[in-house]
């Protein structure tokens, strides 16, 4: 928030605990179109966002989710990678539907999976990929190097990619 604050970005906290979920998601969406936000970004957002949000937004809206969509959709995703013996995992941004992580793919950070790694050590490198590919598609998107459109990124500024997802890989 003092982040948010010294960059002159309008930010305000609605705290989900003090409210049902709906009583939230009703606050949410007001605040929303009360600010009309260029872009949403869903980070650790542990939430699915109604229809109406999604519906009003759409095209700016992305989310970080913790595996390489289209692979493990939903919460458990490193304890579901070793239990599959997947040799590499990692993390995708993409653009929010009303499908449960099933937007199209903005880009990907992807890692192998160590032998005999444990789902903390896994669970602490794809956070790190996290912090590495969410700002960096962050930043492609304001400077408008990538945009949204119909819920379909697309490249428009970038000569040395070719084509969308963009893809990290170590």
């Amino acid at each position: 928030m003092e982040r948010a604050a010294h960059a002159d970005i309008v930010s305000s906290v609605i705290d989900s605990s003090l409210y049902t979920p709906d009583k939230f998601n009703t606050l949410l969406f007001k605040e929303l179109c009360e600010n009309s936000p260029d872009m949403i970004v869903l980070a650790g957002y542990m939430k699915i966002l109604p229809t109406e949000i999604v519906k009003k937004f759409k095209g700016k809206i992305i989310n970080i989710h913790p595996s390489l969509l289209p692979k493990y959709k939903g919460l458990n995703t490193h304890r579901r990678a070793l239990e599959s013996n997947e040799l590499m995992h990692g993390a995708t941004v993409h653009c929010v539907t009303d499908e449960l992580d099933d937007g199209a793919i903005i880009g990907q950070y992807e890692l192998s999976v160590n032998p005999n790694e444990s789902e903390e050590s896994l669970t602490e490198r794809v956070h790190k990929a996290e912090h590495i590919i969410l700002p960096m598609i962050i930043n492609l998107l304001c400077s408008d190097q990538i945009t949204i459109n119909d819920n379909k990124p697309r490249i428009t500024k970038i000569s040395s990619i070719s084509e969308l997802p963009i893809l990290i890989s170590e």
